[in-house]
């Protein structure tokens, strides 16, 4: 805008040459001034700092280095200079036009220097997008060359697994066949079968073992009869006082357990009524006490 391009052409110095841009010099001081900072951080492995609780609340965990702000001055190089000029031409109660062109003259070169700026700028930018392009096409290139040799040693590897495979197989083949064969043409492990047995003497083996079966089943068929006879005989006075059942002796000692459980319980029962009744014995008189 010309407002601002006659306040800059103002700050002139006056011999008219270029000044340098006055960002510069701040932007590169506040990170002169980070560097030595950024170091001690780096050089210790657990900064106080950080490992303050407060500053963890406050900065919710984030612990990345702060970024570099740009910080601008109102001084600029050159600006008492540029102020003299104006005055000069105050005091020597010059026309406005002078004072414009003053102006005019500060904001071409104002213009000429961001131009210059701009143009750097942009050729700086192309410069690094085709330092990316480059960059980008040679790790295509590479990555292309990977997947091919991946892919060819895969297939040359399947190849010679294939083939190691089926030498294995052949090998293991040979010696089981080899193996086999060796083993037919040995003796008997435990030497020639025996004779069988002639046919009579198999049929006697089994009527052997048919009549013992048989005695068997005789043996305890007799002793089952001779059981119930003896229990039918009557028992003799010699052998002693007849012993009670089991079944009614477990059934006395129930007896008397449950009896003896059902005396306590209501002991116990009367000793709770006894308590009961003395408390509420005591909080009546206690009641009629304080009512009295």
């Amino acid at each position: 805008p010309a407002g601002h391009a006659l306040t800059a052409a103002m700050a002139k110095p006056a011999g008219g040459g270029p000044p340098p841009r006055p960002p510069a010099a701040p932007l590169r001081d506040a990170q002169a001034s980070r560097r030595p900072l950024a170091g001690a951080r780096a050089a210790m492995l657990f900064p106080l700092s950080k490992m303050s609780t407060s500053r963890l609340f406050q900065s919710g965990g984030v612990h990345s280095e702060p970024v570099i702000r740009r910080t601008w001055h109102a001084h600029a190089p050159g600006a008492g200079e540029r102020k003299y000029e104006v005055h000069k031409l105050i005091i020597a109660r010059k026309p406005f036009a002078e004072h414009m062109k003053l102006a005019k003259d500060r904001a071409d070169d104002l213009n000429r220097q961001d131009s210059e700026f701009r143009r750097a700028h942009s050729e700086g930018l192309r410069d690094m997008g085709r330092k990316l392009d480059e960059r980008s096409r040679q790790n295509k290139r590479e990555w292309q060359r990977g997947i091919r040799d991946a892919r060819l040693r895969q297939e040359t590897g399947a190849a010679d697994l294939a083939e190691r495979l089926k030498e294995q197989q052949k090998t293991y083949q040979n010696a089981r066949a080899d193996m086999e064969t060796r083993v037919r043409s040995m003796p008997k492990l435990c030497g020639e079968p025996p004779a069988q047995e002639a046919e009579a003497r198999t049929r006697q083996r089994e009527a052997n073992f048919q009549a013992v079966k048989e005695g068997t089943k005789a043996y305890f068929t007799e002793r089952k009869e001779v059981q119930q006879k003896l229990a039918k005989r009557p028992r003799s006075l010699s052998a002693g006082a007849l012993s009670r059942d089991t079944e009614a002796i477990i059934d006395d000692r129930k007896a008397a357990g449950l009896a003896q459980l059902r005396d306590t319980y209501r002991e116990y029962e009367g000793k709770l009524q006894e308590i009961h009744d003395r408390h509420h014995r005591r909080g009546g008189s206690e009641r009629k006490q304080r009512e009295g």
